[in-house]
């Protein structure tokens, strides 16, 4: 009786033993899950803040091309305008040269009819 009771004392020792390191490991991985969850949100929150600031970047550069082809645009049409401009100057110049005898042609004109009176 002695030997099974002697047994039965280190069985139950052993079980309170083992109890005890169960409860340790229990807690070990209680903060190894609240150390994992909260490296997870951090860098969740940073990844985030990272997502944001690069969709702000994005948006201020597609702002500043949507302003420059807004100056490009302006700037084709005044060149359009001018461009038409000095096309209809050039092409009434043509006309008055080819409708208006020239200066010199006036003058050799009027020598000859002088030579005819003489």
């Amino acid at each position: 009786v002695e030997g099974l009771e002697h047994d039965l004392e280190a069985r139950e020792s052993r079980l309170i033993d083992e109890e005890r390191k169960l409860a340790i490991a229990k807690e070990d991985l209680g903060r190894e899950r609240t150390r994992l969850t909260s490296e997870l949100r951090e860098a969740s929150r940073r990844s985030e803040e990272e997502f944001d600031h690069k969709l702000l970047l994005q948006k201020r550069k597609l702002s500043a091309l949507e302003d420059q082809n807004s100056d490009l645009k302006l700037r084709i049409s005044e060149a359009e305008k001018v461009l038409e401009r000095r096309t209809s100057e050039l092409a009434a110049a043509r006309e008055a040269q080819l409708t208006a005898p020239s200066t010199k042609a006036s003058t050799q004109l009027e020598v000859l009819r002088m030579e005819e009176e003489v």
